[in-house]
């Protein structure tokens, strides 16, 4: 059934519904409109050199999915899912090209794994166009027509859907079409697949000339031509409905142009018995103005307190993105895994040994001097803390390993004010996806011979800095946030060195953004914005390369900087802050050159 929502006038096509809405034909189901034709079985065929077709797992207007299997000199290696398009038109052949791009640039636990693509080498399908992705259990759309989740499921499925947001909006990419029939279970993880629609923003919204997607889930700004990670957000809000409540936000018996009318204009259904987070998370994504919802950030955020409730999962489970090495332990807050605690895993564990971390707070300071990888399960609702108040909560000393995907807080608070979140004086460690915070010294502390590399980490201190630096270490920060703290957000001193800060974002702190006594750093594509005095404030043995960063909105200049002050600072953008771009002592070899600075 196609429902037509324009009409022609005078040879000009317009919308029935409001003049701000593009023109657009739609299935009600939210398929294309041109079929595929009807085409043999290909069971039993082999693709490609390798890959064995077992059976059909379903078709639609864009193409048909197949079950296979990869072959290695005869031996079935990995199942995988096989998708055949046959685009018609140059348009549809360009939308395949954007689904491999999609999915070829994109890598994270909760995106269907994408593995290669290609033209058709079998007959009936001769000059189609395959795309070989991971093999997924079921769909949610499929789950739902079995029953309902329950609040536990639910809270799994948000904290998955919100991780892969997330991501998507930190590589400024929009799925466009979120629904239950493009969220796929594999093994222990909800994933999120067929990226047919996605776009990359250009800025911070990006309009296209024609409207995609499934209208049980379109965000109302979609009918517009407006793309926003917000889109996707809206669309989160309908699923975690449909899936608690089995009501979604506007009902499905309006006719078609009145569907769009009543999501552009009305407010939506927001069901009454929706348990806590999931009623602050329904009304906040499915908030009318893109800009009122809240970022996948915040609504992980938001499902911190319930998580912590959840049931402890199955410790029998095979942790999801995993694979088994047989050096392997894991932990749970209860004491039931393999060691009765954290500490005692990390002493007993051999060198090189991986220790998964359970969901949960682990009340237990840890040291680290022999080579470990620390990481957090993430197929379950909720996190792996480490929270401590006695001590440091996480020493590293020695060793070469990494913590993944743990939040670590420091809880001395205003009663004890020597202790810090980490504290780093040997070893080389990465950590990724980690939240440090302390409430009485720097949630990370660094120096001696630590070599440390912090990636999507986000650091914060409530009475200090958020980094201090002191007597030596080197350090490199990529993609990772220092915020809200109560002094600066990194501070450098007594011959302190950091490589890096790479696309960082150092705001919102009650000092200086950055305070460099002595020492040298590199600052590439980084925001330093909001904070209460300088964006950067330079002493006499500072050293410094700015290159292409946006310091801005700070209460004092971009930049101040004593005279023994040196380095560079090119195509910057330092205008808006609230006394001007620089305060630089005369006589400073402080190299200026490019920047924006009014």
């Amino acid at each position: 059934m196609i429902t037509s929502l324009f009409v022609k006038v005078d040879g000009v096509i317009k919308s029935r519904i409001s003049p701000e809405v593009v023109w657009v034909t739609i299935f009600v189901d939210g398929s294309a409109s041109s079929p595929m034709p009807v085409l043999p079985s290909l069971e039993g065929q082999l693709l490609d050199g390798r890959y064995h077709l077992k059976r059909k797992l379903g078709e639609g207007a864009y193409g048909v999915v197949y079950e296979a299997e990869t072959l290695f000199l005869g031996e079935v290696v990995k199942r995988v899912a096989v998708k055949f398009l046959s685009p018609s038109c140059d348009e549809a052949k360009a939308r395949v090209l954007e689904e491999v791009q999609a999915m070829a640039r994109l890598s994270h636990p909760h995106l269907l794994g994408f593995r290669t693509a290609g033209e058709v080498d079998l007959p009936a399908y001769k000059g189609d166009l395959f795309l070989v992705a991971e093999f997924a259990d079921f769909s949610l759309e499929e789950k739902l027509r079995g029953a309902l989740l329950s609040v536990g499921e639910t809270l799994e499925l948000v904290r998955h859907l919100a991780l892969a947001l997330e991501y998507l909006a930190q590589h400024r990419s929009v799925h466009r079409d979120l629904k239950p029939a493009n969220i796929l279970r594999a093994g222990n993880c909800w994933k999120i697949a067929d990226f047919g629609l996605a776009r990359t923003l250009e800025n911070s919204a990006t309009h296209i000339s024609g409207v995609g997607g499934t209208p049980l889930f379109m965000a109302p700004e979609s009918w517009r031509g407006l793309v926003t990670s917000a889109v996707d957000v809206w669309a989160l809000g309908a699923i975690v409905q449909l899936a608690l409540c089995g009501k979604p936000p506007f009902g499905r018996r309006t006719r078609q142009d009145q569907f769009i009318a009543d999501v552009i204009h009305k407010k939506p259904f927001i069901a009454s018995e929706l348990p806590s987070p999931f009623d602050r998370i329904v009304r906040g994504c499915l908030e009318k103005s893109p800009e009122s919802r809240p970022s996948a950030r915040q609504i992980l955020a938001w499902l911190e307190p319930a998580s912590s409730l959840a049931q402890t999962p199955d410790l029998s489970a095979e942790p999801a993105s995993c694979d088994s090495l047989g050096n392997e332990f894991r932990v749970a807050p209860d004491g039931s895994g393999d060691f009765p605690t954290l500490r005692a895993a990390i002493a007993g564990a051999p060198e090189g040994a991986t220790i998964w971390l359970l969901p949960g707070i682990y009340r237990e300071a840890i040291a680290l001097e022999k080579s470990l990888h620390l990481k957090a399960v993430p197929d379950y609702a909720g996190r792996a803390t480490l929270e401590w108040g006695e001590s440091n909560v996480v020493k590293i000393l020695g060793g070469a390993g990494s913590l993944e995907g743990i939040a670590i807080r420091g809880t001395a608070g205003e009663r004890d004010q020597r202790f810090f979140a980490i504290a780093a004086s040997g070893g080389t460690w990465t950590l990724t996806r980690c939240e440090i915070s302390s409430d009485s010294l720097a949630a990370l502390h660094f120096g001696g011979s630590a070599n440390l590399k912090l990636h999507d980490c986000c650091l914060q201190s409530l009475r200090s800095d958020a980094v201090l630096v002191n007597g030596g270490g080197s350090c490199e920060f990529v993609g990772s946030t220092l915020r809200n703290s109560g002094r600066n957000g990194l501070q450098l001193k007594a011959a302190a060195q950091i490589l890096m800060l790479e696309e960082c974002v150092v705001e919102g702190n009650r000092a200086n953004g950055i305070l460099v006594v002595d020492g040298e750093v590199t600052l590439q594509k980084c925001v330093i914005a909001d904070n209460g005095r300088a964006g950067m404030e330079l002493g006499d043995a500072a050293r410094v390369q700015l290159r292409r960063c946006r310091i801005s909105g700070n209460g004092a200049q971009g930049v101040m900087a004593a005279r023994g002050a040196r380095g560079e600072i090119s195509g910057c953008d330092l205008s808006g802050n609230r006394f001007g771009a620089y305060d630089i002592v005369r006589g400073s070899a402080l190299e200026r050159s490019g920047n924006k600075e009014f």
